[in-house]
């Protein structure tokens, strides 16, 4: 194998692609320093496999890719391909015993391209021929060449002085390499590698059949076991179909009486229905009535407040009334007192009324003026006492005028006329009270009268209202008997109405079943569908479909026809 030519793009400092051939002879590459001479020999280490960026003189993947320059972009994947030029194509000189998958692939091509090519997101391909290929078959071509990323064929700086400075060990694998074994003691290591996985994935295949082999006995118990209950299964089927043929006709005579007992159920309901609508009628009719009787109350209970509004106001006038009348009592004692007082002081003091007989004239004009105006304080009094909101501050004036008069009156208590005057206006203050009380007590009596009256209608409305109250609860408690009625017989038909839809489906499909001939032999099967293909149904029956047996006998009759009733 000789190195035909290098294209290198991408590659550290290549940021265009660059071919370099290398011709018959020798080609020497000649530069500067820093013109990128040693990065075409890891170039070649590169696309020959190397893994080792510490060996390629870089730390990661980013430095073997053209990073960019004051000019340039950074570039995103580098490529390297190198092409191999082979002797012509000779199998002869292929080991003995090797099949062609063993013919190394430079002894059947004159020309080998080798390419690597990595992406800056760390991603990496591999192309033999730009066919993709794995880093393993990459080694394995340069294996037995004595080409490779560890090979001596490439000495690169300092490798001569490693090379003699070398260990024994070191020095072998040059020779082995050298020698061509290195490829085949690689293939061994990995043969031995597979021997070992091998007989691990022997020992627990072992330990799988062994286990399988513990659980043979029980898979064997339970498929018997399955067997049994296919089995049971079958006839288990065979007799549910002897079943329900006999139940179709027990179904269908229950339809039809569900189907009866629906129709008297909806024309019960029917007649509910209209009682429910007339008791309803008869309760707006009931429940108009007993507004009216409400309303009517209302205005009886307003005139019933209204009165006793009335009878309350007069009941605290007549109350204010006798506690006048009491107040007046009271001063009527205490004035008859002072008069006796005063006749006494009259009987000791007649002896000096002859001495003072010009006070006596002086005390007839003042006797005129105060008894013109206790006239006058009387008229008042009779003024206010006829308001009645007004009385007690009336009562509180006059009260206060009359004690005024009164002592006025008291610095004549020598004179017995003016006391007689003021005894003459109590007591016609007096009789003008009663007569108001016997007014008040005439309009309260009235007006207790009107109250009673009015309490009796108001019993009687109260009376009559508890009474269309009671008819209005019966009519309501009827209504809701009706109504409880009616759910029940709703339930019920719903209820009619799901067994009804249960019946039909399961009938449905008992009769799909029976149409279908499920559990028939395959002759009786193939016979029956014969028949209902030409028309002969009536004409060729199975024993079960005619057969009518007494209730309470169908199980000794399955017992002893068991498999002819499809007969």
């Amino acid at each position: 194998m000789r190195v035909k030519r290098l294209e290198i793009q991408g590659f550290k400092s290549f940021k265009d692609k660059t071919v370099i051939h290398f011709d018959h002879g020798i080609t020497g590459i000649v530069g500067p320093n820093g013109c990128g001479k040693s990065n075409i020999v890891d170039a070649f280490f590169w696309v020959m496999g190397e893994q080792s960026y510490k060996h390629m003189r870089g730390s990661g993947s980013d430095d073997l890719i053209f990073n960019g320059s004051s000019k340039y972009s950074p570039l995103g994947l580098a490529e390297a391909t190198m092409v191999l030029e082979t002797d012509a194509v000779d199998t002869e000189n292929a080991p003995s015993g090797a099949t062609a998958s063993d013919v190394p692939l430079h002894l059947k091509t004159k020309e080998i391209s080798v390419t690597r090519r990595l992406y800056r997101g760390g991603e990496g391909e591999y192309f033999v021929n730009g066919v993709p290929a794995r880093l393993k078959d990459i080694q394995e071509l340069f294996m037995d060449t004595g080409v490779g990323a560890k090979g001596y064929s490439v000495i690169e700086q300092g490798q001569i002085g490693k090379i003699v400075n070398a260990k024994p060990e070191d020095r072998r694998l040059l020779v082995e390499e050298a020698a061509g074994i290195a490829k085949y003691k690689a293939r061994k290591k990995e043969s031995l590698r597979k021997m070992e996985a091998t007989q691990a994935n022997l020992s627990r295949l072992n330990d799988i059949i062994a286990e399988i082999e513990r659980t043979l006995g029980s898979l064997e118990r339970q498929a018997q076991k399955a067997r049994q209950y296919k089995r049971y299964k079958e006839e288990l089927l065979d007799k549910e179909m002897t079943w329900g043929r006999r139940k179709i006709q027990v179904l269908r005579q229950r339809l039809e009486s569900f189907g009866t007992r629906k129709e008297s159920l909806e024309q019960e309901l029917t007649g509910l229905r209209a009682e429910l609508q007339v008791a309803e009628n008869s309760i707006e009719i009931d429940r108009v009535e007993q507004l009216t009787d409400t309303k009517a109350a209302e205005t009886l209970q307003a005139q019933i407040q209204q009165l006793s509004d009335e009878l309350t106001r007069e009941r605290s006038a007549l109350e204010l009334s006798q506690r006048r009348q009491n107040d007046l009592a009271t001063q009527r004692e205490t004035l008859e007192h002072e008069q006796r007082e005063l006749q006494t002081n009259i009987t000791l003091e007649q002896e000096r009324l002859q001495v003072r007989d010009n006070e006596a004239a002086e005390a007839a004009i003042q006797y005129d003026s105060a008894s013109f105006t206790a006239q006058e304080m009387d008229e008042t009094v009779r003024n206010k006492r006829q308001e009645a909101e007004t009385a007690r501050r009336e009562h509180d004036r006059n009260k206060r005028e009359l004690m005024s008069g009164i002592s006025r009156a008291s610095d004549l208590t020598s004179k017995g006329a003016s006391l007689a005057s003021r005894i003459e206006s109590a007591e016609t203050q007096i009789e003008r009270l009663n007569q108001q009380l016997e007014t008040q007590a005439a309009k309260v009596e009235s007006t207790r009268e009107e109250t009673e009256r009015t309490r009796l209608a108001a019993d009687e409305l109260r009376t009559r209202r508890e009474a269309l109250r009671g008819e209005f609860q019966g009519h309501t408690a009827l209504v809701k008997e009706q109504e409880h009625k009616l759910r029940a017989l709703e339930q019920e038909r719903d209820a009619s109405n799901r067994q009804l839809t249960q019946l039909r489906s399961k009938l449905e499909s008992l009769e799909e079943l029976a149409a279908a001939h499920e559990g028939f032999g395959d002759a009786s099967k193939a016979a029956l569908d014969w028949a209902r293909e030409n028309g002969h149904e009536q004409r060729l029956v199975a024993l079960a479909d005619v057969l009518e047996v007494t209730p309470g006998y169908e199980s000794a009759m399955e017992g002893w026809l068991e498999g002819r009733l499809e007969h």
